[in-house]
C-alpha cells in the first residue's frame, strides 16, 4: 500500500494526490502528525543527505520554524527524529512511501516510480513506436 503524508496548506500534496487518482492507484492518505518514528527512519535511510532532505528549508516557514530547524541541526540523529515526531510541521510535504520506494516532495518525473512495472513498460513501448 502506498502511504502519502501531507501537511495542511501544502501546494504539492494535492498535485500528488491528483496524480495517484489519475492513474487509479490506491493510496492511504494521512497527515504528517501520523507519520511513525519507524517511517521517519525508513525515509532517512533512502536519502543521501539525511535530515536536511526531510525537513523544510528554513526560509520556507515562520521564524519559529526556522529556529526549530536550526536547533535540529545541533542534535544527534535520535534526538532529531524524536523532535521531528513532536514537530511534524517541520517535514517537507508530501512524503510518499511504498515498501522501499520513497519520495519527499512532489516531482512529476520521480513520482512515476510508484507506477507498476507493467504500466511503465507499456508506456515506454508507446513512446518508442
Amino acid at each position: 500500500m502506498i502511504r502519502l503524508y501531507y501537511r495542511q496548506r501544502c501546494t504539492s500534496s494535492p498535485k500528488a494526490i491528483q496524480w495517484f487518482k489519475k492513474y487509479k492507484l490506491d493510496i492511504h492518505i494521512s497527515t504528517m502528525g501520523q507519520v511513525s518514528r519507524e517511517e521517519i527512519i525508513t525515509v532517512l535511510a533512502s536519502t543521501d543527505n539525511g535530515i536536511s532532505e526531510l525537513i523544510k528549508h528554513p526560509s520556507h516557514g515562520s521564524e519559529e520554524d526556522a529556529s526549530k530547524i536550526r536547533l535540529i541541526k545541533t542534535m544527534t540523529l535520535n534526538e532529531a527524529i524524536d523532535y521531528i515526531k513532536v514537530n511534524p510541521n517541520l517535514l517537507r510535504s508530501p512524503i510518499i512511501i511504498e515498501k522501499d520506494k520513497v519520495l519527499i516532495g512532489y516531482n512529476p518525473e520521480q513520482i512515476r516510480m510508484f507506477l507498476p512495472k507493467e504500466y511503465r513498460r507499456k508506456s515506454l513501448g508507446k513512446n518508442t513506436e
